[in-house]
């Protein structure tokens, strides 16, 4: 008898006690402090938009048309979905703890390091990225950048594969820059390679090819009209590279 109503006290007791752990997990929750990606952007002296894109980086988030949805990992590390009913607006608010994130401090210290580089020194880096990229496809790399002249500007890098051989120009440059690649500057690059080959008849008997390689999409719909009409000789790849 007294073993049964002990047993039935220490059930009590155990209930009592889960039942004051679940009131401890909610009152945290309900302290939990939320920062918009604004806040956090003024905290840094950065923009909305540079911070969004580094969220994207770590997959802590991604874009889906208009809006940014948090991934599994974004809300393991503090992303919470808000919805403004009355704008019929989606957006993300961060627990104020992503502040004092390792990962996301080291993100941003990489960022910026990036954005104070110059920009020869970011093309350089591109240029880098891309050869081993191409590497990795199964291309033997000359990385011609480090040694051209004026006379043959238009190329960083020169990658073969058995007949293959392509002619890659490689552009780092921000999406909303105002420089785009029309359809004059590819015509300009096209004689300065064909000029290239005719000097360099090593390059005779191989299957020759323009590649531009862009870091995002910068180029204009006169450039794309053009490589579509010159397909077999020339074409275009978006690369993006990882900041962070």
């Amino acid at each position: 008898m007294l073993k049964t109503v002990f047993s039935l006290f220490k059930n009590n007791q155990d209930e009592k006690e889960e039942k004051e752990v679940q009131k401890s997990k909610l009152d945290n929750r309900s302290k939990v402090i939320y920062i918009s990606v604004t806040e956090i952007a003024k905290h840094y002296d950065m923009s909305a938009p540079e911070i969004n894109n580094i969220l994207i980086a770590l997959k802590w988030a991604y874009k889906s048309g208009k809006w940014r949805i948090p991934t599994e990992i974004g809300i393991y590390n503090g992303a919470k979905e808000f919805y403004d009913v009355k704008n019929r607006v989606k957006y993300i608010k961060w627990n104020k703890d992503i502040l004092n994130n390792n990962e996301f401090l080291e993100a941003i210290n990489k960022y910026k390091i990036y954005k104070n580089l110059s920009r020869k020194a970011k093309g350089e880096l591109y240029e880098q990225f891309v050869a081993k990229h191409y590497q990795n496809l199964g291309y033997t790399i000359i990385e011609h950048y480090k040694n051209k002249s004026r006379l043959d500007n238009s190329i960083d890098l020169i990658a073969k594969k058995e007949k293959q051989i392509l002619f890659i120009q490689c552009k780092n440059w921000n999406k909303n820059s105002k420089y785009k690649i029309d359809h004059k500057e590819i015509k300009a690059s096209q004689t300065e390679i064909r000029e290239f080959v005719q000097k360099n008849q090593m390059f005779i008997g191989y299957n020759l090819k323009i590649r531009y390689v862009l870091s995002d999409d910068f180029i204009d719909t006169s450039a794309i009209k053009y490589i579509r009409e010159h397909s077999q000789i020339i074409d275009y790849e978006i690369i993006n590279y990882p900041i962070i």
